[in-house]
Formats: structure tokens, sequence, C-alpha cells
């Protein structure tokens, strides 16, 4: 027998345990692994949008921008 639960409930439950909404949850995310792939790696920042699970890498560079107040090259050049 399955018990099923609503989104509501269960995004309710998301943000009571981690403290996030699922959205936010996933950009953080994608940014860290960004950060990482920037600092780590030679690939473009059209790669490492991709690679994020972002299509369009100027909507990649306003959410990382927004996120850590540097664009993704002038991080890379800052931490790699």
């Amino acid at each position: 027998d399955i018990n099923y639960v609503s989104v509501g409930y269960l995004s309710r439950k998301f943000k009571k345990d981690t403290g996030l909404n699922v959205s936010d949850y996933i950009r953080k995310v994608r940014i860290n692994k960004a950060k990482k792939l920037l600092s780590e790696t030679n690939d473009s920042i059209s790669e490492i949008s991709v690679k994020c699970g972002y299509n369009d890498s100027n909507y990649f560079s306003y959410v990382f921008k927004k996120e850590e107040k540097i664009s993704p090259s002038k991080f890379r050049k800052q931490y790699s």
C-alpha cells in the first residue's frame, strides 16, 4: 500500500528540514558545482553552464553573479 503525499507537503517539509525551498537548494547545488568547475578546469563558461544545468550561458552568468556577487570569469581569475 502506497501512501501519497502532496507536492505542497513535500515542499514544506523540505524547507523545514533544509531551510531552503527546493528551487533555492537546486540553484545552490548548481552554483557550487560551477565554482568547482571554474576553479579546477579550463572548460569554457558555456560548457560549465550546460554541465550545471543551464542551457543559456548568459542566464547562468546572471544567476552566478547574483548569487556570488562576482561574474564567473572574474571568479575563475580570482580562484584558479
